[in-house]
């Protein structure tokens, strides 16, 4: 498990060193070079207690499970079983779930409804959602100076989610892997206390490059393909610690500005938004400023810009380009400049911005968020294919399918509905309606995440 960790870490290190070298992008140039360096704060936050919602969806776990038991099939069709052996065989304690069970019985468990729950983690400024059995519920924790979260059925506690770190009892068991995907590995894992012993599922989830969760069941609480199912459907986003309303919607007629590089360029998001304004009958007008290889401690020094901002008075400016700490730190600058004109300003990251420099942004400012890159992650974990997302050149610029994600996203935070509009999507993107109209759907589900 360490070492397997250990090289996905290197893996997050060598792409940190890759993208020291890569550009922000230039509006009709692919080619130039930038920064958009990943910061490693977010490795060296510390954990402090979790706090915990949960909202059901009354939807069943049929479909993830079959694509589970297909998966699973796959993996064990061309991958050896890995064991690893305890390097004790019995931990000082049983910090997480009480050992009481020999692991899977003779009787498999039912087949589960599953429900989304919501969980924060303000030590990381994460929020995680993922799938649970409808009769489980959560419970924040923290022991050992590891916050987590406890999963119980009833009274019985029977697992537990632990983020961004390993519990510290995951060396005294073995471990068998089971099912590997791009961004789960699942193991069964069997803990020996003295004559007692606890088998579980755990799977090692990686929701984003350097940010994962530890999910783990007792294995005779629930089938391996619905314990799969929920770790698959596991997703993390920034922690929203503020009301992200943009309370526009009433207003009868709205001037909008999009400000950012060519990310804003290549994927035609303002465009495409003017498009879906006109199709719904909006009475708004969009004003796109897009420089080549600009962050924010380049917008801030454009006098240009800074003038423009204060003549037009938009209703509301979505800002790009939060790449390093300076760019989180100077964005007061630009939130300034739009209070005094009554403008409202909201930060909109990029696909190769940085996450944890979004995350300073948002804390050190009142701004609100559309966290475009977290939303386009979003529709790559949910299936639309990259290929349609993403060109792949230096810096991975954004396609038209990504634009018509962020304009979507926009529309449906300024007016709180969704655009209906998928046949703008399918021309620009050149992609089929049904793939248009579940990027669609899918942006507005994530919606609801800015709304937490």
């Amino acid at each position: 498990m360490k070492r397997k960790r250990t090289a996905r870490l290197g893996c997050c290190i060598a792409l940190c060193l890759c993208l020291l070298v890569a550009g922000c992008g230039r509006a009709g140039d692919v080619s130039d070079v930038g920064s958009s360096m990943e910061s490693a704060d977010a490795d060296a936050a510390q954990h402090s207690t979790a706090a915990v919602s949960a909202s059901t969806t009354g939807g069943t776990s049929t479909s993830a499970t079959k694509s589970s038991t297909t998966a699973l099939r796959q993996t064990t069709a061309t991958t050896s079983k890995r064991t690893t052996a305890a390097t004790t065989s019995s931990p000082a304690a049983s910090l997480y779930f009480p050992v009481t069970s020999g692991g899977p019985g003779n009787q498999q468990p039912p087949a589960c409804t599953l429900h989304t729950v919501t969980v924060r983690f303000p030590s990381v400024s994460r929020m995680v959602r993922l799938s649970l059995p409808q009769d489980v519920t959560v419970k924040n924790a923290e022991e050992d100076g590891t916050s987590y979260v406890q999963l119980y059925r009833k009274d019985r506690r029977i697992g537990r989610l632990v983020p961004d770190g390993s519990p510290a009892d995951f060396d005294a068991a073995t471990a068998e892997e089971i099912a590997s995907f791009e961004h789960v590995d699942v193991e069964q894992r069997r803990y020996a206390v003295g004559d007692k012993a606890a088998v579980t599922y755990a799977a090692t989830v990686y929701t984003e490059y350097n940010f994962y969760c530890i999910l783990e069941m007792e294995a005779d609480s629930i089938r391996p393909t619905d314990f799969i199912a929920c770790a698959k459907d596991m997703r993390s986003h920034t922690l929203l610690t503020r009301d992200n309303r943009l309370q526009l919607q009433d207003k009868p007629s709205l001037r909008i500005a999009i400000a950012g590089n060519s990310f804003v360029g290549t994927s035609k998001v303002g465009e495409q938004l003017q498009a879906i304004l006109r199709q719904n009958g909006k009475q708004a007008e969009v004003s796109v400023h897009c420089y080549g290889n600009y962050r924010i401690s380049k917008f801030v020094y454009n006098k240009e810009f800074l003038s423009m901002l204060q003549q037009q008075a938009y209703d509301v400016l979505f800002m790009c380009g939060v790449y390093t700490t300076d760019d989180a730190l100077l964005l007061p600058i630009i939130e300034h400049e739009c209070e005094k004109v009554g403008t409202l300003p909201v930060i909109f990251p990029a696909h190769n911005e940085s996450d944890a420099n979004v995350r300073i942004a948002y804390e050190g400012t009142k701004m609100k968020l559309a966290d475009w890159k977290s939303c386009i992650k979003d529709l790559l974990h949910r299936g639309i294919p990259e290929k349609d997302l993403i060109i792949y050149d230096n810096v991975k610029h954004s396609k038209e399918l990504a634009g018509y994600a962020g304009a979507v996203m926009l529309y449906g935070m300024l007016y709180e509905t969704a655009p209906r509009a998928a046949r703008i999507g399918a021309e620009y993107s050149a992609v089929t309606a049904a793939v248009a109209q579940k990027t669609e759907d899918l942006v507005m589900e994530y919606i609801q995440v800015c709304y937490e």
